[in-house]
C-alpha cells in the first residue's frame, strides 16, 4: 500500500528529457541569482522545529542568500517570524544563531528596542522623533507556516500555497517521521546538493527516499 501519492502525481512520463542540466548552469552567475530568487526567496525554507524554541523568548536565526530570518517565541507563547533587521537603519537586531531574549530585543546599532511580539517598545532619543506607531515601526514580519512543529518561512511571495496545505497528506504518524527524515537529509545535511537533487527530479527523489525509509521502518504498511 502506498500512502499519500496518487498515480496522477507519481507517474513520470517516459518522454521526459533526462539528460540533466547543462554544465554551464552550475557556475553561471546570472543563473545563480535567478535560482536564489526563484528557489530560495520565493519558496518555503525550513528554519527549525518548535521544540528548538520551547520557552518564551527563545529564538533561532537563519541567513540565506542575503536574507536574514528571525523566528521567535513571544511572551504570549506564540511563534512569530521576522526579518532580522531593525526598522531604523536595517541593522541586524539579533547576532546569535539561537538563544533567549528575556523580555525585549535591542538593536546594537542605535538602541531601538522591540517587544517579543515584534512591536516597537521604544526608540533611542524619542524626543527627536515624531510619534512612532509600534506596529508600523516594529520588526518587519516574515511569512511563516508550521507543519507538525516544523517552522518554515518564505522571504517573498511565491507560487506555493501554505506548506501545511501542501503536506496535509503526510499527516499520519508514520509519514510525519519519514518526511522529517527527508527534511533532515535533503535540507540540513545536503544543502549544497540542491541542484543535483533538482537534476534527478526532486519529486521523484523524495518519493523514492520516502518509500525506502518506509520499507525499513514500516514494512507491514506497504
Amino acid at each position: 500500500k502506498v500512502y499519500a501519492l496518487s498515480k496522477e502525481y507519481s507517474k513520470i512520463p517516459n518522454d521526459w528529457d533526462r539528460s540533466g542540466l547543462p554544465a554551464w548552469s552550475f557556475f553561471n552567475k546570472e543563473m545563480l541569482e535567478a535560482e536564489k530568487d526563484l528557489f530560495f526567496r520565493r519558496h518555503w525554507q525550513l528554519i527549525c522545529h518548535s521544540n528548538d524554541i520551547p520557552n518564551n523568548g527563545d529564538f533561532v536565526t537563519l541567513d540565506l542568500v542575503g536574507e536574514r530570518a528571525l523566528v521567535l517565541r513571544g511572551s504570549d507563547g506564540e511563534v512569530r517570524a521576522f526579518h532580522n533587521l531593525c526598522k531604523h537603519r536595517g541593522s541586524r537586531v539579533v547576532a546569535e544563531g539561537s538563544g533567549n531574549c528575556k523580555s525585549a530585543i535591542t538593536c546594537p546599532f542605535h538602541g531601538w528596542t522591540y517587544n517579543l511580539d515584534g512591536t516597537l517598545r521604544g526608540a533611542s532619543q524619542p524626543a527627536s522623533l515624531p510619534t512612532l506607531d509600534p506596529v508600523k515601526f516594529g520588526l518587519p514580519p516574515l511569512e511563516m507556516d508550521i507543519w507538525n512543529g516544523f517552522i518554515f518561512v518564505r522571504f517573498q511571495p511565491g507560487p506555493q500555497p501554505a506548506l501545511s496545505q501542501v503536506l496535509k497528506n503526510f499527516d499520519t504518524e508514520e509519514l510525519i517521521l519519514t518526511t522529517s527524515i527527508i527534511f533532515i537529509l535533503t535540507v540540513r545535511l545536503l544543502p549544497s546538493l540542491y541542484k543535483i537533487i533538482v537534476n534527478l527530479n526532486s519529486y521523484k527523489f523524495c518519493f523514492n527516499v520516502l518509500m525506502m525509509i518506509k520499507y525499513f521502518l514500516y514494512p507491514s504498511k506497504l
